[in-house]
């Protein structure tokens, strides 16, 4: 199950000594990519499964662990953002899936308030 390269250019480390290669548009990703590295590219649109023009189109589920898979899993509730970002930030702590977990917080914290006790009665 080879991957092969969308964009103009990638580069990617391998398992070998952490090397990085560079592969052009329509070359096979080497299959000593990293997982991360091809999670990555996989996420950003970056690569596509080889054949994959000729299957028919399927909704694929997110790569585990990726930004889009958790953020998919989290959706809109507070509690699980919370615990999404208190493991994002011991683990990888990547910037992106941070500043958009807090912002799923900070967007219910906002919306706390919805009893109406935020305008004074004139009663």
């Amino acid at each position: 199950m080879g991957y092969v390269v969308t964009a103009p250019l990638v580069q990617v480390a391998t398992t070998a000594g952490g090397a990085g290669v560079q592969v052009s548009r329509g070359r096979t990703v080497p299959s000593n990519i990293t997982e991360t590295a091809l999670a990555v590219l996989i996420e950003n649109g970056y690569v596509e499964k080889q054949g994959a023009a000729a299957e028919p189109e399927t909704p694929a589920q997110p790569a585990p662990g990726t930004v889009k898979a958790i953020l998919s899993e989290v959706g809109d509730d507070p509690a699980a953002a919370t615990a999404a970002l208190d493991a994002e930030v011991v683990g990888e702590n990547r910037a992106t899936l941070v500043k958009k977990l807090q912002a799923i917080i900070d967007a219910a914290d906002s919306g706390d308030d919805t009893d109406g006790d935020t305008e004074d009665d004139e009663s």
